[in-house]
């Protein structure tokens, strides 16, 4: 499989001020500043951004999604993501809203199959942060669970063009509340959502740990990009999730991600019940996932002083036809 991305970040700013005619035009102006900063508070602020990723896909592999013959070539471009953020501050508050018109003409090559049915067409992220005590955190919204830090980061922090698998597995929006925080090295999330049958009576618990050995690696970025460490720094996750309306739906899993100075190396796993939903999948052969343990290993190496890593990556999906992929990356 090859691919190939190009991305365009944007970022809001202010328009251009119209021209004043006069004196008296600009007495009205400075007073109309100073009415309005008078009316905002210092901490305030707002964030506007944008994202656009083409991805150009040619493959010759996908008997498992369509075991047709003569229908498994897969050639042409995509629009991958296509998305619209406004986040900010507002007192003692955040907020972060975030839209998606993508455009995955894939079909299930690179699509979640534990998703709810409701999950939202063009709604990406929707939520709001509130203070409690001490570090933590109450958020309240439409948001991703914290599975792994794969799944969980943003798009523009992908060290290659597609998540991983399991990262893509949970790589979706669902409404609920998070407790969130740290103490030290340690950081905690406890969520609770609406899970796979939206709105029913059951819910999607999960719980996820993180202990730092030395500065944090589960940053903004996958890699090594942007952790500028000289030394030897770690992040350590573990995960336990349990949707109510599934079917024996629950798991336990783990991520890990070492960084040294170029250097990155990161694990992740999931071990699935082994009566667990059939209708969640793997995205390799599409075999259901129930009674397997799927793996990723992934190793990269910043280029220099560049932002360019060189990177290699092994997912294993644990099926009985001992199903698994090789993914190499510049990017």
């Amino acid at each position: 499989m090859y691919a190939l991305v190009l991305g365009l970040l944007v970022t809001g700013g202010t328009p251009d001020a119209q021209p004043v005619a006069n004196t008296s035009d600009w007495q009205g102006l400075d007073a109309e500043i100073q009415n309005l900063a008078a009316s905002i508070n210092d901490e305030d602020t707002l964030r506007v951004g944008a994202i656009l990723r083409t991805r150009f896909t040619n493959t010759s592999d996908l008997e498992a999604f369509d075991p047709t013959a003569g229908t498994q070539d897969l050639s042409g471009f995509d629009i991958q993501n296509a998305r619209v953020s406004v986040g900010g501050d507002v007192g003692r508050y955040s907020f972060f809203i975030q839209t998606k018109f993508d455009q995955d003409t894939n079909g299930d090559l690179w699509s979640s199959t534990s998703a709810p049915a409701n999950s939202s067409e063009y709604l990406n992220r929707a939520w709001v942060d509130a203070p409690l005590f001490g570090e933590s955190k109450l958020r309240v919204g439409y948001y991703y669970a914290p599975v792994l830090h794969s799944s969980m980061i943003y798009v523009d922090g992908l060290m290659m063009v597609n998540r991983s698998i399991l990262g893509t597995e949970y790589a979706f929006g669902d409404a609920g509340a998070m407790w969130y925080g740290g103490v030290g090295p340690l950081h905690y999330y406890l969520s609770m959502q609406n899970g796979s049958d939206t709105t029913g009576s059951e819910y999607n618990f999960t719980g996820r740990g993180v202990y730092d050995f030395g500065k944090s690696v589960f940053g903004a970025n996958e890699g090594a990009l942007g952790y500028a460490t000289n030394g030897f720094d770690a992040s350590l996750g573990i995960v336990y999730q349990n949707d109510g309306s599934r079917e024996n739906g629950d798991f336990i899993g783990g991520d890990l991600a070492i960084v040294s100075g170029p250097l990155s190396l990161t694990g992740e796993v999931i071990s699935y019940n082994e009566q667990y939903d059939s209708t969640v999948t793997n995205l390799i052969s599409g075999a259901p996932v129930a009674g397997t343990s799927p793996t990723v290993f992934t190793g990269s190496w910043l280029l220099g002083d560049t932002n360019y890593e060189l990177a290699a990556r092994w997912e294993n999906v644990d099926d009985a036809l001992k199903s698994n992929r090789w993914t190499l990356g510049l990017n």
